[in-house]
C-alpha cells in the first residue's frame, strides 16, 4: 500500500504553519466554530501553494529543493473576510509581504505550477454556511487584532480527499529561527 501511494499521483498542498502561540489560539477558534456550526475542523495554516497533482515522491523531492530557499517569515493578520469557496468560507487575510510573495513565486517555479493570484490567508471555516452565520461569526471575532506572527514551519499535505478529516500530513519542515534569519520587512 505505501509503495502504491508513492507511485500514484495525488493532490498536495504546501502550508506554512504559524508559530506555536498563534497556532494554539486559532486552533481553539477553528475547533469552537466547527463544533458550534458543524463544519470541518482543520489545522490553522497559510497556504503557500495548492493543487499540486504529483506522486508523493515527486512532491517531497521538490519540497526538499524549495526548503533551501525558505526562511521564517514575519507577517501580520489583516482583515476578516468570507467567500462562497468551500475551503475559504471564512478567513482572515495575511499581509502579503515581499518575502511571502517570493516564497510563493519560488514554489511555483520549482513545481512548474501556475495558479490563481496569491492571496495569503488563514481560513477559519471550511464548508458552506448561510451568509447570516458568516456575518455573525465575523461579528464575534471582530476583537481579533492585527497581530504580528512568524510563519516558521512548512508542511506538505495530501488533500486528494474532499473531506478535510481525511487529509494527511506527508512532510514536515521546521525552520531554524535565529534573529538575523527572520524576515522583518513589512
Amino acid at each position: 500500500m505505501v509503495l502504491f501511494q508513492l507511485l500514484m499521483k495525488r493532490i498536495y498542498s504546501l502550508w506554512f504553519l504559524p508559530e506555536e502561540s498563534i497556532n494554539k489560539k486559532y486552533q481553539k477558534i477553528i475547533s469552537g466554530i466547527a463544533s458550534s456550526y458543524r463544519t470541518q475542523e482543520f489545522k490553522p495554516h497559510v497556504t503557500l501553494i495548492k493543487h499540486l497533482e504529483l506522486k508523493e515522491k515527486e512532491v517531497l523531492s521538490f519540497t526538499n529543493e524549495l526548503i533551501k530557499w525558505l526562511k521564517p517569515t514575519k507577517t501580520k493578520f489583516m482583515e476578516l473576510g468570507y467567500s462562497d469557496r468551500r475551503y475559504r468560507s471564512l478567513y482572515i487575510t495575511v499581509l502579503k509581504t515581499q518575502e511571502l510573495l517570493k516564497a510563493h513565486n519560488k514554489a511555483n517555479q520549482i513545481f512548474e505550477h501556475k495558479e490563481e493570484p496569491f492571496m495569503p490567508h488563514l481560513s477559519i471555516v471550511y464548508g458552506e454556511l448561510p451568509l447570516d452565520d458568516k456575518l455573525n461569526i465575523i461579528k464575534s471575532l471582530k476583537p481579533l487584532n492585527k497581530e504580528f506572527f512568524t510563519l516558521d514551519k512548512l508542511v506538505v499535505y495530501d488533500v486528494t480527499e474532499e473531506n478535510a478529516d481525511l487529509w494527511k500530513e506527508v512532510g514536515y519542515y521546521g525552520f531554524k529561527v535565529v534573529p538575523d534569519n527572520v524576515y522583518w520587512h513589512l
